[in-house]
This record gives structure tokens, C-alpha cells and sequence, in this order.
């Protein structure tokens, strides 16, 4: 089973539907006891780093989030979710996040371009695909 954490940020609905299509049994939650049963934690996030870590420490889900993570179970952050799992972030100064990956998470700098980007874009794989894990199989 895998639990999507609702700590009142994130797009919910969407996580769900996906990995629903996918034929994941997948669950919506606040509850420390679903959290702990589950075989996979997702944490999506939606806005701003600091807003979502207030909301991550008002929920009281840090405490399970970090143990599950320590005992092995696999945690997938998805946008500001992902952000959140390292130390800090530029966008929130003085912001702590849940440290999970050490370092800070840094505004792109790309002179000329819109940041943040969303869409669809190409990409080059400097490496020959056979190499990559990421690419492998895929045209």
C-alpha cells in the first residue's frame, strides 16, 4: 500500500488518480497508523517551502515520516514535497526542512529563462541510454 500524505498542501487528488491508474493500492492520509503499515510514503507538496513545512510540523506527521524513512521504507516527494526532505530552502530563509537529504535547495539560475518552468521540453542524454538506469529501454 502506499500512503500519500495529507498535511493540507499538495495536489491530492491528482497523486491519487495516478497512481490509481497505475493499479497501486494507494490511500489519502493523516493517520500515523496507515503511515507506519504502508510500503511506500508519497509527500507532494504544492507552494511555498516554508508554508509547507508549517503545515508538515502543525499536522505532527514529522516524528512517523522520519522513523518510517530510517527503518527503509521508500519516500517520494513530489514538487515542494521534495523540496521539503532537504535541510532549507533559499525561497523560505530560516525555514527548516525535514533534513532528510543534506543541503539546501537553490533557485535555478538561468539568465534569459522563466523560472519556474512548467511543461513539457526535450532532453539530451549525454551518456548512451544502455548506461543510464534512468533511460534505459526507453526511445
Amino acid at each position: 500500500m502506499i500512503a500519500i500524505i495529507d498535511y493540507g498542501v499538495g495536489n491530492l487528488f491528482s497523486a491519487e488518480k495516478a497512481f490509481a491508474a497505475l493499479g497501486a493500492d494507494v490511500r489519502v492520509t493523516s493517520d500515523e497508523s496507515t503511515i507506519r503499515q504502508a510500503d511506500k510514503i508519497v509527500l507532494p507538496g504544492v507552494g511555498a517551502f516554508g508554508d509547507c513545512m508549517k503545515n508538515l510540523k502543525e499536522s505532527g506527521l514529522i516524528p512517523v515520516l522520519k522513523e518510517s524513512v530510517a527503518a527503509g521504507k521508500p519516500l517520494l516527494g513530489i514538487c515542494v514535497g521534495l523540496q521539503v526532505l532537504f535541510d532549507g530552502s533559499e525561497e523560505s530563509p530560516g525555514a527548516k526542512g525535514l533534513g532528510l537529504i543534506h543541503g539546501m535547495v537553490r533557485k535555478i539560475q538561468a539568465p534569459g529563462l522563466k523560472v519556474p518552468h512548467m511543461g513539457w521540453n526535450s532532453i539530451k542524454v549525454r551518456e548512451p541510454r544502455e548506461k543510464t538506469d534512468l533511460f534505459r529501454g526507453l526511445s
